[in-house]
Parts: structure tokens; sequence; C-alpha cells
């Protein structure tokens, strides 16, 4: 039985002799005692899972520890940039495209009859993107040997964050030329004949994606 406004009862029987105290979190263990705990924290949360888009962020795996009597409720609000998101309050997020950019936190309360406690998850982010081709490179330049071909006046249409650096490999009839690796190239007596190509690649943290531009050729 427990004493009013949270107080403990020693003798576990209300009495005019009895000697009643305020628990502590430990005495919830020591025989001879009961009554109520709010809810606290005493482990740790912490979000795990890849930030990026597309990836199920979740505070499952790390959940942390929690006291409280009677068991306390937990409840999550998952936030972007401090802003609460709607109708987010699962122990999981999907990064979607409004997180882009982002910080991820979220907000665990536990709650109980006595009380509630709240913390706040460190924030992960910024929410990245793989890397995204959405408009080809295209050779530029004259097709015979001695001239200089090129893809800088059209690179392609590059997506990604952070944004993704481009690297570049020239090809001649599908294979890699050794050493061609700059976003220009000069053809040379063994490219007569020839189809020619570059193969464009954005990389950033997350990913590499390849865009190879049409061949252009023979080259006379």
């Amino acid at each position: 039985m427990v004493a009013p406004t949270g107080i403990a009862n020693r003798n576990n029987a209300y009495s005019q002799k009895a000697n009643y105290v305020r628990l502590a979190k430990g005495d919830l263990s020591r025989s001879g005692f009961f009554g109520i705990v709010p809810p606290d924290r005493v482990k740790a949360i912490a979000i795990s899972g890849i930030t990026k888009l597309g990836v199920t962020l979740n505070v499952t795996s790390v959940p942390g520890v929690w006291i409280g009597n009677p068991a306390p409720v937990l409840t999550r609000q998952w936030t972007r940039d401090g802003v609460d998101v709607a109708g987010k309050t699962a122990g999981t997020d999907l990064m979607a495209a409004a997180d882009v950019g982002k910080m991820i936190a979220c907000r665990l309360t536990n709650t109980n009859a006595w009380g509630a406690s709240t913390v706040v998850t460190p924030s992960v982010g910024p929410i990245g993107e793989d890397p995204a081709n959405t408009v080809l490179p295209v050779i530029a330049g004259i097709l015979t040997v001695g001239s200089v071909l090129n893809v800088t006046a059209t690179p392609g249409t590059w997506t990604g964050t952070p944004a993704p650096t481009i690297s570049w490999q020239w090809t001649r009839d599908t294979v890699n030329i050794a050493g061609a690796t700059a976003s220009s190239y000069t053809l040379v007596a063994g490219d007569a004949g020839t189809m020619i190509a570059c193969k464009v690649t954005g990389t950033n943290i997350y990913s590499a994606v390849v865009a190879t531009t049409a061949a252009v050729g023979p080259i006379a």
C-alpha cells in the first residue's frame, strides 16, 4: 500500500504509528518497500541507420533503459531541424525527400501516473542522397585524329547530397584508354576507325553512378 502524495510505508500498512519515508529509485528492489516512482532514463538513447534518402532510421535498436513504477508508457516524436514532423511518432522513420539536407532527431517521452520524463536523441545528418544522372553527358569536337574531344560543354545533369564529384574515363570501342581520365581527350592515330565514348562518374559519400556518353565515330 502506498501512502498519499508519494510516500511509502516502511511497515507496509497504514497506522497511526507508521513511519513513512519518500522512496528512492533503489527502494523498488528492496524487500519490504513498494511505492511509486516517476519515469526516469538511466541509459542513453541513440538513432541508428544510414543517414540518406530512402533509408529507415530507428530508435528501437538503442531505445535506452528507463525505470518507473507503474511501468511507464513510451511515446516518440521525430523532428527535422528541431521541428516536429507531423505523423512521425513510430520507432522508425523512413527518410523522405523533405529530409534531405536536414538534421534528424527523435524526442522520447515516458509517462506514468506520477509524471513524465523526456529526452531527445543526438541529431544525425544532414540527410543525404545517392548521386543520380538525369541528363547524359555529350561529347563535342571534330572526329579526326589530332582533334580534341570534350564533355565539358555538356557534362550532363547530376543530383546528389553532398553534391557528387565528377570523374572521366575515355574508351575506345568500349575499352578504357589508359591515362585518358580528363574531361577532354586528344584523338591519336590508334583511334582511327574506332568509336570513342566517355564514362562520366558522379561520386559522393554514399555511392558512385556512371553515365556513359553516346559513342562518336568512326574516327577519321
